[in-house]
C-alpha cells in the first residue's frame, strides 16, 4: 500500500485512482439520465476541494452543462473551525435552473446546509447534490448521489487537502 507524508502526518491509500475513475464515470451516467432532454444543468463546484472531482465529472458527462464556482471554507488543519466562510453564490444566475452542487465531502453537513439555504432563496428549478465522499454520521440530503461512504477519518487527495497540501494526489489517502 502506498504511503505519503504531508507535514507531520503519514497517509496511506484508501481509494485508488482506478476505483475513483470508475465511480466518477458511474455518477456521470446517473447525472446524464437525470438531465437528458432538459436545459443544461448548472454544476456548482464547491471550491477548493471539489475542483478535480468536478472537472473529471463534467468531462465524463454526455449532456451539456454550465459551470459555476463558489468558495466554502471552514477547515484549519484536520478539524473544522466551526466558522464557515461562503462566497460566490451571489454571482450565479440560479433562478429557474436545474442545479447540481458538486461537493468533495459531506462531513458534518453544515457547509452543504448553508449552501442549500442560500441557493433555495434564489429559486432554482431543481436542486441535486453530488458528493465524492460522505462520512457515516453525516446528515442525509434529498436528491444526493454519493461516490463513496468512508469512515470518520481525515482524508487528502483528489482535491482534498491538509493545510493546502495534498490536493494534487491522484487518489484518496487516509491518516495512517
Amino acid at each position: 500500500m502506498k504511503t505519503k507524508t504531508i507535514k507531520d502526518l503519514k497517509f496511506e491509500t484508501l481509494l485508488p485512482k482506478e476505483l475513483i475513475k470508475k465511480r466518477v464515470n458511474e455518477i456521470a451516467l446517473q447525472l446524464d439520465a437525470l438531465h437528458i432532454g432538459s436545459e443544461p444543468p448548472l454544476m456548482i463546484c464547491v471550491m477548493n476541494g471539489a475542483f478535480i472531482f468536478t472537472a473529471d465529472l463534467v468531462r465524463a458527462m454526455q449532456v451539456k452543462v454550465l459551470l459555476g464556482f463558489i468558495r466554502a471554507s471552514s477547515y484549519r488543519g484536520t478539524t473544522s473551525s466551526g466558522n464557515l466562510e461562503l462566497s460566490g453564490i451571489e454571482k450565479l444566475n440560479i433562478e429557474g435552473k436545474n442545479i447540481v452542487i458538486v461537493e468533495d465531502i459531506i462531513d458534518t453537513g453544515a457547509t452543504l446546509e448553508a449552501i442549500i439555504e442560500q441557493l433555495q432563496k434564489r429559486n432554482p428549478l431543481q436542486l441535486h447534490i453530488v458528493s465524492l465522499l460522505q462520512k457515516p454520521h453525516a446528515p442525509k440530503f434529498e436528491n444526493t448521489i454519493v461516490g463513496f461512504e468512508i469512515d470518520d477519518r481525515f482524508v487528502v487527495g483528489y482535491g482534498l487537502d491538509y493545510d493546502g497540501l495534498g490536493r494534487d494526489i491522484d487518489e484518496i489517502m487516509v491518516v495512517k
